[in-house]
Order: C-alpha cells, then structure tokens, then sequence
C-alpha cells in the first residue's frame, strides 16, 4: 500500500492534523534539504482499539528509529526538542489522528 508523503506547509510550526489510515503509514518530511522544524509538538491518538507507532528519521537515508514511547495505545504526545528529517506513523487495527504543532 502507498505511503503518503507531506510536506509541512511552513518552516514555522503551524499545527497540522492528518488521519492515519491502516496499512498506509504517513510520512511528515521536508524535501530533504531541511529539518522538520523545532522544537515540535507531536500528538499520536490511535483509534478505538488500534494502536500507533511513531518513528523518526535523521536524514532522508536513515532508517526509522521508533520514538522513546514505541507503540501508543491511548493518547499520546512527545516534545521533539531536535533535528529531524522527517516523521512516520504507522496506525494498527483502527484508523488514528496525527498532530504535530
């Protein structure tokens, strides 16, 4: 299934909102030149029974590293206080929300 690829709408930290389908997983990323900007806000809230996994990457060719809280089930949020390239969420079960800010 096709990953979704975004790109955020400014450098500065405009809070965004996406749905995470199942067996899509959402890519937030620069066009590889820049970070992500920070410091950034990221909130993952599975759906009713489902899970979320949220990973990040350094550069474009790194491969994803799972955020300190791995696999959420309830409401999650992290501060990100540095350089990412971009973020993946992985959503299990139930369809979730993704917000970074």
């Amino acid at each position: 299934m096709p990953t979704q690829i975004l790109e955020p709408s400014s450098r500065n930290n405009a809070t965004q909102r996406f749905i995470v389908a199942v067996g899509a997983p959402l890519i937030v990323t620069t066009n590889g030149e820049f970070s992500l900007p920070y410091p950034l806000s990221i909130k993952a809230a599975p759906g009713s029974g489902g899970t979320i996994l949220v990973e990040y990457r350094l550069s474009v060719d790194d491969d994803w590293t799972a955020w300190p809280d791995g696999t959420v089930s309830v409401v999650t949020i992290y501060k990100l206080d540095g350089n990412v390239n971009g973020l993946r969420f992985t959503a299990l079960i139930a369809a979730g929300v993704a917000v970074i800010a």
